[in-house]
């Protein structure tokens, strides 16, 4: 995962309906960060997140971001890919072979949803999570985060032909356990494409050839 306090869970169905009730108010806020993010990304910033010269209520001044920020974000990205050994690289191939076989991933964190989220966009992985599919444990286990996941499902009508779910921590592969869903546990970054075969033989993804020297993380 992105870190250590962030579990994915990967849900192979075809299931048309999504659960789409707000739990909290931060869940609006994390909705906001991901448009004003994709808005910044295709327009001209000064014209993206305000008409006006000043933050907003409704444009809060943590999204007031110039093009001269961006570009040494993008910078520092590129230098902890190369400190990192290409995780969020390995990651996004994963999570888009995932997707391209429709399945739906969700995280689950030890984080607030919105630091959560805030996280996703600024490693660039938000476009893989609706984001519903982002879930707090905050003074809960992440077991009870299972079970709501699950439960969520259930209202909406969509049940999973597979489940499965990957991390680094115990509680998650506690979590896993307890509702029987097969679990990876990511020691190194190539874990990260063991995942897919937890899903069924047909979602295998072999590690591609300018991944397989890359064994430091």
């Amino acid at each position: 995962s992105i870190n250590t306090n962030i579990s994915l869970t990967s849900l192979s169905t075809e299931c048309a309906g999504t659960s789409k009730r707000r739990r909290f108010i931060p869940q609006t806020y994390a909705k906001l960060l991901r448009e004003k993010y994709a808005q910044s990304r295709a327009t001209d910033v000064n014209q993206t997140l305000a008409s006006d010269d000043e933050p907003s209520a409704s444009r809060p001044e943590s999204l007031w971001i110039d093009n001269e920020k961006k570009t040494k974000w993008k910078e520092v990205l590129v230098e902890l890919e190369n400190l990192s050994d290409r995780w969020t690289e390995k990651a996004k191939t994963v999570l888009r072979h995932l997707n391209s076989h429709g399945c739906r991933n969700f995280v689950v964190t030890a984080s607030e949803i919105v630091p959560a989220y805030a996280k996703l966009i600024l490693w660039e992985l938000s476009e893989f999570f609706d984001y519903d599919d982002v879930y707090s444990s905050v003074n809960r286990p992440k077991s009870a985060i299972f079970l709501q996941i699950l439960e969520d499902l259930g209202r909406s009508g969509c049940f999973p032909d597979s489940m499965a779910s990957c991390g680094d921590g115990p509680d998650e592969e506690a979590a896993a356990r307890m509702f029987s869903i097969p679990f990876q546990r990511i020691k190194t970054s190539l874990d990260l494409f063991l995942v897919p075969g937890l899903l069924g033989s047909d979602l295998d993804l072999p590690i591609p050839e300018d991944f397989r020297d890359h064994t430091k993380t």
